[in-house]
């Protein structure tokens, strides 16, 4: 009758996660960045970042990217596909 809705969709991702879901200090491989924006700051497919700091009640995630470190929103964040890189 009515399916029930996860709210990342984690269960329909196969391994990929969003952004704003994955671990702090973790390196990951960004797999889908449909933001222009961040693509152009380094966040673009095939690129490896890490979350420095996600913390539940702040509206923002920050992430590194090689050397430069950047503010994020976690509405842009979830909608950035990642997979964990150092497994």
């Amino acid at each position: 009758m009515f399916k029930h809705k996860h709210r990342h969709g984690k269960q329909n991702r196969k391994g990929k996660l969003s952004l704003s879901e994955s671990m702090v200090n973790r390196k990951v491989t960004i797999l889908v960045n449909p933001d222009r924006k961040t693509v152009e700051m380094g966040l673009y497919p095939g690129a490896t970042a890490s979350v420095v700091k996600n913390e539940p009640f702040n509206p923002n995630v920050i992430v590194s990217v090689g050397e430069c470190r950047y503010i994020i929103a976690k509405s842009i964040a979830d909608e950035i596909l990642v997979s964990y890189s150092d497994a």
